[in-house]
């Protein structure tokens, strides 16, 4: 029987309780590290008299550094997996990727980015059309192209959701099969996850609200439910407790 996700957010409110600045400062930390990375980028590349070649490598650039962020967040979900297990966790852990075969996790973020690119591809074409040629059959097709990007983008959010704690589970786990088990662990499991996420929403307003500040405590809080999430579906018991 799986459990609630009622179940499930209380659960990761008792991780957290007592231990919530390692994951906060963890997130923090690769957030900070791939803001300091682009900033330089965006301000040199990204300007009126850019050429087309600087426009390119703007982009080119900012996919490699999206990459990299998505290793240490990477790093930010063995820290939670950690800490569902009652192990000892450390913001330094946020490196764990990087340090062990991070072209693992580079492929698979690839791939990743890559299906995102697709979801979103109805989109931008819908709406480069209505732009180019603006008329009320162009701008209603754009509409129903953008509602079919977002249902195909949380489709592969959902079904992919688990691929990098997967990974950080079987070392041993190609980016392909974590994909595929992935898929496999989220058969009729997708609406529940999608429930899971939009209970989120009043947080993350209330966090927009205090120009941010909140938001350092309802991510680790969503992150940690969705680790939960992990352990429940793909059935990985928590270790026993040793904090």
């Amino acid at each position: 029987m799986m459990t609630s996700c009622k179940e499930l957010k209380r659960i990761a409110r008792e991780n957290l309780t007592g231990h919530y600045k390692t994951p906060m400062g963890a997130f923090l930390m690769a957030s900070l590290i791939t803001l300091a990375i682009e900033l330089p980028f965006s301000m040199l590349l990204q300007n009126e008299y850019a050429t087309t070649f600087q426009n390119i490598l703007y982009y080119v650039v900012d996919f490699l550094i999206t990459l990299l962020g998505m290793v240490l967040s990477v790093g930010v979900s063995g820290i939670h997996l950690r800490l569902a297990r009652r192990q000892e966790v450390m913001v330094s852990q946020v490196f764990g990727p990087i340090k062990t075969r991070p072209d693992r996790y580079l492929i698979a973020g690839f791939f990743m980015l890559v299906l995102t690119f697709l979801a979103v591809l109805p989109l931008g074409i819908g709406t480069a059309l209505a732009i180019l040629s603006p008329s009320a059959q162009t701008i209603g097709r754009a509409v129903a192209l953008g509602v079919f990007s977002v249902i195909l983008l949380a489709y592969v959010e959902l079904k992919l959701s688990l691929v990098f704690f997967l990974m950080l589970d079987d070392e041993s786990l190609s980016p392909m099969s974590a994909f595929r088990q992935s898929a496999s662990c989220m058969k009729h499991q997708m609406g529940r996850l999608l429930y899971l996420e939009l209970s989120f929403i009043g947080m993350y307003l209330l966090g927009i609200i205090s120009l941010g500040i909140g938001l350092l405590w309802v991510i680790p809080y969503r992150t940690q439910t969705l680790t939960q999430f992990y352990l429940d579906v793909c059935k990985k018991v928590p270790q026993s407790d040793t904090f």
